[in-house]
């Protein structure tokens, strides 16, 4: 295949593994509901504005927000009173980021524990901007306590200094420990009680998160991922 095909083809939604039935024989949804994952520790968790990933404007969102089947809807009903965009941002979300890290949590919780998070801290740079939600990746600079060209430090304030000193803290003892045993009390991801650390501007525990909106996401987007039977 010629190099410039390959590069071309980078550029569109969607490039990577695929199961071929040698190196790849099945996919990582598929390898979690057997129980074929990897048995350590694991944190996982997404982000209160995931839609980043969308774009900053959505001008086809009537025609995204038609195709939400109705049960999806109904969750939704909050976000759809405030229009198309609204609607179809949330459930972006929650379909391809925030239900499955609960799925991903829950699966793996069978084995060694894990820990599920959502970040929805704004950052003070940003907040003077109207930004009410934590992009795609914007926990990063936090778990690493780094403040590099995106947020000069000259630009950080104290309690972005104090949401660095507590996620940093959590991920360090994980990596030492293989437990986040940090300044907050964060239970092991168990199904049965649902219960996540949300890293925000009120910053503890959450029980039974989104459950209503996940539930929806989950039923949908399950019965697509050709899961082993159980």
């Amino acid at each position: 295949v010629p190099a410039e095909r390959l590069v071309a083809e980078t550029l569109t939604d969607d490039y990577g593994p695929f199961v071929d039935g040698r190196l790849l024989k099945e996919t990582p949804s598929q390898a979690f509901a057997a129980g074929r994952e990897i048995d350590v520790p694991l944190i996982i968790g997404a982000n209160s504005g995931e839609d980043s990933l969308m774009g900053r404007s959505l001008p086809n969102a009537s025609v995204m927000a038609a195709a939400i089947p109705a049960p999806a809807k109904a969750a939704y009903a909050s976000e759809a009173a405030k229009g198309d965009e609204a609607l179809v941002r949330a459930a972006f979300g929650d379909r391809f980021m925030v239900a499955p890290a609960r799925w991903i949590a829950a699966e793996a919780a069978n084995g060694k524990p894990a820990w599920l998070y959502h970040f929805s801290y704004v950052g003070s740079r940003f907040r003077p901007m109207g930004v009410t939600s934590a992009a795609h990746a914007a926990e990063i600079q936090y778990v690493f306590e780094y403040w590099g060209r995106r947020t000069p430090e000259s630009m950080v304030a104290a309690d972005d200094k104090a949401m660095a000193k507590l996620m940093h803290g959590c991920w360090v003892a994980f990596a030492k420990t293989g437990a986040p045993s940090c300044d907050i009390a964060w239970p092991a991801y168990d199904p049965a009680k649902d219960q996540l650390v949300e890293f925000g501007a009120q910053s503890g525990v959450r029980d039974s998160f989104r459950k209503g909106q996940l539930d929806v996401q989950q039923a949908a987007a399950l019965p697509t991922l050709s899961l082993p039977a159980n």
